[in-house]
């Protein structure tokens, strides 16, 4: 299991989140703080949380995802 964030282009504050190479989620910049979304969408104040709470939010649909594949 292979966890990334890639930038596609870098000034702008986003994120993909990407599980084996599949885009999964995101991560954006909004406002003073940080949206997260692969299960559902989730505010952090900082990038360092919204990307600790993008893992723990793809570690939780992993078991789905596998009864599902």
């Amino acid at each position: 299991m292979k966890i990334e964030f890639v930038q596609p282009r870098p000034r702008i504050e986003d994120w993909r989140v990407k599980l084996n190479g599949r885009t999964v989620g995101g991560v954006w910049r909004c406002g003073d703080g940080y949206l997260v979304s692969v299960a559902v969408k989730q505010s952090a104040p900082t990038q360092e949380a919204a990307f600790k709470a993008a893992r723990k939010q793809l570690r939780d649909l992993i078991p789905i995802l596998g009864q599902v594949a």
